[in-house]
């Protein structure tokens, strides 16, 4: 799924380790549990509907981009036309993490 977990990480240089958050030297495994642990879901329906918090958290670094985007493209509800066609110009790139479609139009 994503191509980075594979790579080894390596810890930054010693020099530069003031300017580079702690959380980011964690192996890329550990941040997407913890990505995944950041509350996205409507309470009753459980289908996300508020993403501010996933996608405040793809703007922190680069790799916390890669980890956040199949997070907030998992599951995406459907309620008007305007959005269907909206998610039929999303780009491929982003439309490889969808795995569900709720369509409530």
């Amino acid at each position: 799924m994503l191509s980075f977990l594979n790579a080894k990480r390596t810890a930054p240089p010693k020099n530069d380790s003031a300017s580079v958050p702690p959380i980011l030297t964690l192996p890329a495994e550990l941040l997407m549990k913890i990505a995944s642990c950041v509350p996205d879901g409507h309470s009753y329906y459980g289908y996300p509907v508020e993403s501010a918090n996933l996608v405040s958290l793809s703007f922190v670094s680069r790799l916390m981009r890669v980890i956040a985007i199949p997070l907030l493209y998992c599951q995406i509800p459907i309620t008007s036309e305007h959005q269907l066609n909206l998610l039929c110009m999303a780009p491929a790139k982003l439309l490889e993490s969808v795995q569900c479609v709720q369509l409530n139009i």
